[in-house]
């Protein structure tokens, strides 16, 4: 039987029918050639026929919910990428109380939104029309704007190839419908939690805690690039060296801590020296600006503050005045 016009939530016949199983159940069909067909789940009642081991209570204490409230932030904007209208809905509702919900129905209307809205985090299906999730992903980290956001994708495609396939785009974390929401949520909450700390250290945000071991080293490297900020020889190499560290490894360690290269790191603090500058409202014009922040090229200094802050420098500036 043809479906077209009538959207599919992606999760697919063959994971029904191992979910009905895991149930001891049966998925039965029954089909007409040019008329339709007909699908049964047949479930046994009560719970005998279950070993004691298949068995488990889903009480959740009050200690679990406060160790999960204590890090839900409702302020945080995530995007919802579905073209699924039912599902988009049960996901919204589901996140709802926990965070800042916007949706977008497809790829292209979901990179739109990001780069828009500047989302904390996206979560994103695979399977959509005109761009689907793996399109998207590559895309947003590729992007210097959207590459530090994080990026979960939802798919039925539960192959090792398509999983593969999927981290190599950028994707952050890869699951697998059918999916427990509560994972989902503490999935996502994990992924804001480790972002933060890319802020705070840029910012230099002084606190009293003793730092972690990846925080000081976070600290070590954006020290390295304020250093050297207006030194035309500063380049990943230079990182490196200071660090000790190969490319390859630094690269690694800086994406599995905040998303970033090192080349997009250097600059980030780059502009973000620029931004202090532009605030502070002095006399300095555009090009001593973007010489004083280590770019040598005032007009590819513009070209990128306008693409990373949506104004120019000058406009920025005049914010402030």
């Amino acid at each position: 039987m043809s479906n077209k016009g009538i959207p599919g939530t992606g999760i697919g016949l063959m994971l029904s029918k191992k979910i009905v199983e895991l149930h001891g159940g049966k998925l039965l069909l029954k089909s007409k050639e040019n008329m339709g067909s007909t699908f049964t789940i047949v479930l046994k009642k009560g719970t005998d026929y279950f070993i004691k081991d298949q068995l488990s209570d889903f009480i959740e204490s009050s200690d679990d919910k406060d160790l999960l409230s204590r890090y839900v932030d409702k302020e945080k904007l995530v995007l919802l990428v579905e073209d699924n209208e039912d599902l988009r809905d049960a996901i919204k509702n589901e996140l709802g109380n926990d965070f800042k919900i916007i949706t977008a129905t497809n790829g292209k209307e979901g990179l739109f939104v990001a780069i828009s809205k500047n989302p904390d985090l996206i979560i994103t299906d695979v399977m959509m029309p005109k761009m689907d999730g793996m399109e998207l992903c590559e895309v947003l980290k590729t992007n210097f704007k959207t590459s530090h956001i994080p990026v979960i994708m939802l798919t039925a495609l539960s192959d090792t190839e398509n999983k593969v396939k999927g981290l190599k785009t950028g994707a952050d974390v890869y699951i697998e419908k059918p999916f427990n929401v509560e994972i989902l949520k503490t999935t996502i909450k994990n992924l804001l939690r480790s972002r933060e700390s890319l802020s705070s250290f840029i910012k230099r945000d002084k606190t009293n805690k003793q730092p972690t071991p990846d925080e000081s080293f976070l600290s070590d490297v954006i020290a390295v690039i304020e250093r050297n900020l207006t030194k035309e020889e500063l380049s990943v190499d230079t990182l490196c060296e200071a660090m000790g560290l190969s490319r390859s490894s630094l690269f690694r360690k800086l994406k599995g801590l905040i998303q970033m290269s090192p080349s997009d790191l250097i600059i980030k603090i780059k502009l973000n020296h620029a931004e202090t500058l532009l605030k502070k409202k002095t006399n300095m014009r555009i090009s001593e600006i973007a010489y004083a922040s280590g770019f040598q090229d005032a007009k590819y200094f513009s070209t990128l503050f306008r693409k990373f802050y949506g104004k120019t420098p000058k406009e920025f500036s005049q914010d402030y005045s």
